[in-house]
């Protein structure tokens, strides 16, 4: 669901319990809350060139998203896998 959401263009909000928590925080993909109140609360401190960057990151991870590049990317890791590291 994450994905899909990132592809749409739209920023997300997860529990800090998520494994792609930190990732999210670091690349600015969206809010870490760990309650609706939390989060309530963060998206109302957003201000206008926080929220720009959050949808300019998530539209640039987007675009990878929709263009297959992390699928083309594991097909060509598995490929070199089992053609060069046996």
């Amino acid at each position: 669901m994450l994905l899909i959401n990132l592809a749409a263009g739209l920023p997300i909000i997860v529990n800090s319990a998520t494994p792609e928590a930190e990732a999210i925080k670091n690349k600015h993909l969206g809010i870490i809350a760990d309650s609706l109140d939390e989060a309530q609360a963060k998206v109302l401190q957003t201000n206008n060139e926080d929220y720009r960057q959050m949808i300019d990151s998530v539209n640039n991870f987007g675009s990878l998203i929709r263009n297959g590049y992390f699928t083309k990317k594991a097909l060509v890791d598995a490929v070199v896998k089992a053609q060069y590291n046996n």
